[in-house]
């Protein structure tokens, strides 16, 4: 192992610019890969034939679908009051 290290050294040290390509050319081909082959990201989960699985099916088919909800609220800012202002010290006699 060190004199495999070793050798990628000595080449890495002589041919810079080719193993900066290298480098370069591997990081495009595992980009192109990640994208090509990704497959879309989702929050389902589902297990055919496990008990929870069968629950929300059942739960899906039963209750009725939701309403579009709507909120309101108010936020009034106040401006806190200011501290009391502190008196000059007289000079001690």
């Amino acid at each position: 192992m060190a004199t495999l290290l070793y050798h990628l050294g000595r080449f890495s040290a002589r041919r810079p610019w080719t193993v900066v390509i290298a480098w370069i050319v591997l990081l495009g081909v595992v980009t192109g890969a990640a994208v090509g082959l990704h497959k879309p990201l989702t929050s389902e989960m589902t297990v055919e034939g496990a008990p929870f699985q069968v629950t929300l099916q059942k739960l899906q088919r039963e209750l009725p679908p939701p309403r579009a909800a709507t909120a309101r609220w108010c936020c009034a800012a106040t401006t806190a009051p200011s501290p009391p202002r502190r008196r000059p010290r007289s000079p001690r006699p």
